[in-house]
């Protein structure tokens, strides 16, 4: 698929997952389906011949679960005070930024701060394509379907099964059904 038609499709899968009435960002979708484009021209996850889509394909489904395809977003912060039935009452600081939800404790090994990550959709999608490395080689001799576990659970396991199947599901349907506008 040529780049222009890849960066439409993946609008098209923006809108899709996220409609643009619901989401006060959507006029970030041509920015971030670009930015994805571009890093996964240059650093595609998956071999053959369609390994930029396959990747974008990745990169949405994780933008999309991990926050919404919200650059900005900031997200799991530590419970501090939990209430009845286990519902938490206060929350501390934030722990994970961007659309991709990179983790506090990963910063100084991306070379990225809170500001950066958030400041740039590039460094971001960077780093997570960096820590989905990380976790394919953590999860190496898994199923495709497991390869996200160590990127949806941290840690030094490949922990997040449930979750790397969500978002591996998301993306194989999202590689199969999403249709580029015409």
């Amino acid at each position: 698929m040529i780049r222009e038609a890849l960066i439409k499709w993946a609008v098209a899968a923006m809108t899709t997952m996220q409609p643009v009435a619901v989401t006060p960002w959507a006029s970030t979708y041509q920015d971030s389906a670009t930015t994805m484009v571009t890093v996964a021209e240059e650093t595609p996850l998956w071999p053959g011949p369609d390994a930029t889509q396959r990747t974008v394909a990745t990169l949405i489904s994780l933008g999309w679960y991990e926050g919404r395809f919200d650059q900005k977003a900031k997200g799991d912060g530590v419970c501090l005070k939990m209430g009845p039935n286990n519902k938490c009452l206060e929350k501390g600081p934030p722990q994970s930024f961007c659309m991709f939800q990179v983790g506090r404790s990963n910063f100084k090994f991306l070379g990225v701060t809170e500001e950066t990550i958030l400041g740039d959709f590039e460094r971001c999608t960077r780093s997570a394509v960096k820590l989905i490395q990380i976790s394919k080689n953590v999860c190496k001799g898994r199923p495709d379907f497991e390869l996200l576990g160590h990127y949806a659970s941290g840690g030094d396991t490949c922990g997040g099964i449930r979750e790397s199947t969500h978002r591996m599901n998301k993306a194989k349907w999202v590689f199969a059904n999403v249709k580029t506008p015409e």
